[in-house]
């Protein structure tokens, strides 16, 4: 049976500006005319009002027709709201002046936050003093050679003074601007800029070292609820899909694998090397550093394969050798490369990224590692990565597939 659905929508709109006045600019030698204008005994005053008030009001009413059932139903229309919606936008600028020298100025806009408001006062012309200001806006000062003074935001209260003669001008300006400090350091004509890590702050998800090297077939998978492939990983059964050239770099000849931005589910490779696969006890040889109390050592290593008995850790969590293997993803056992949430012995710790643009020149880049404990410092090895952003901190050498460069911070300690 075919059913038709047909959609219909009311939609109507009420929208105009409400308020308008003094939007037709003048010449500027002819004055503004005034919105009201009145005498306090000898004292001419006068009320200006500029700008505008834009007043809407939209309503929408969506229904359907289902012409199976004759019947009609509401429903709201994608994008719209139903009922009706009463909005408003001001741009108004109230002045009011005392005989065309003193003034009190308001602005009111939609941003409640930009709205001003000014006490001012002007001299005509020969006078000594010239003009005062009081308010959030228009208290700045003129631009000199030796001196600039910033403009105020409109967080900002102050007052201005300006008064002088044919022969001289002086000005006056006090303000309290809530403005939080800020600190540049140059270096010659260089703007130096400063990093501070925890030691734990370095990337993770990103940067992978894998048992071997000279690999053949080297295969990336990453876990997505809507991939293709499946595997077993300790009795869970996960969907994976190959990870693109567009979000990870190969390097079969090194081993390594980096992905372009840290990873938020698991990750695992397979490749064989020499007729073996991955995992196959005649690979991983003197991988693997061994456990001294909770921290790895990278001065002694252990091989790395599937069929290894016993824990390799137990701390924070017990973790077997065998527990790094998926099964049946493609028809092989592959190796877990990364678990989010955990410590893993696959993924290269050391890199700290950085949001600027990096110098290729190392010369123009210090780094130290700071004790929290003595609070001494000592200057560290290290590498600027430009093409991923990040600094790598080293321990004996620019390796990557070093033991004591995949643990850094074991070197200082």
């Amino acid at each position: 049976m075919l059913r038709k659905i047909v959609t219909y929508l009311v939609f109507f709109l009420i929208a105009g500006g409400a308020l308008h006045s003094q939007d037709i600019i003048l010449p500027e030698d002819e004055a503004k005319e005034a919105l009201f204008e009145t005498r306090l005994g000898d004292a001419e005053v006068d009320l200006y009002l500029e700008g505008s008030w834009n007043l809407s009001l939209t309503g929408g009413y969506g229904f359907l027709y289902d012409s199976l059932s004759e019947t009609f139903s509401p429903s709201v229309f994608p994008g719209m709201s139903s009922g009706f919606l009463f909005s408003q936008v001001p741009d108004l600028t109230i002045s009011l002046y005392l005989m065309e020298r003193y003034f009190f100025e308001a602005s009111i806009l939609d941003d409640y936050e930009q709205n001003t408001y000014l006490l001012g006062y002007n001299g005509k012309p020969g006078e000594f003093l010239q003009r005062v200001r009081i308010g959030n806006t228009d208290i700045g000062a003129g631009t000199y050679g030796f001196l600039q003074v910033p403009e105020a935001s409109t967080s900002a209260l102050g007052g201005t003074v300006k008064f002088g003669n044919s022969s001289s001008t002086y000005e006056g300006l006090i303000r309290f601007d809530p403005a939080a400090p800020a600190k540049v350091s140059y270096l010659g004509d260089r703007l130096v800029k400063e990093y501070h890590y925890a030691s734990t702050d370095y990337q993770r998800g990103r940067f992978f070292i894998l048992p071997d090297r000279d690999l053949e077939g080297l295969k990336v998978y990453v876990e997505d609820d809507a991939g293709t492939f499946t595997g077993s990983y300790l009795g869970e059964s996960l969907r994976f899909r190959r990870a693109t050239s567009e979000e990870a770099e190969l390097s079969s000849e090194k081993g390594i694998v980096t992905f372009e931005v840290p990873q938020e589910r698991k990750i695992a490779v397979f490749y064989s090397k020499g007729g073996s696969n991955v995992g196959d006890p005649s690979l991983g040889n003197n991988f693997l550093p061994v456990f001294s109390g909770d921290y790895p050592d990278p001065s002694t290593l252990d091989d790395y394969n599937f069929t290894k008995l016993g824990n390799y850790f137990t701390t924070p969590f017990d973790r077997a050798y065998g527990d790094y293997e998926i099964t049946g993803l493609e028809g092989n056992s592959c190796l877990l490369i990364y678990n989010p949430g955990e410590w893993g012995p696959f993924e290269r710790f050391g890199a700290y990224p950085v949001d600027d643009t990096l110098p290729r020149d190392e010369s123009r880049i210090t780094m130290q590692v700071e004790s929290r404990d003595s609070r001494t410092s000592r200057s560290a090895l290290f590498r600027p990565d430009p093409d991923h952003q990040v600094i790598w901190l080293l321990t004996i050498n620019d390796d990557p597939r070093s033991p004591e460069n995949r643990y850094p911070l074991q070197g200082y300690g």
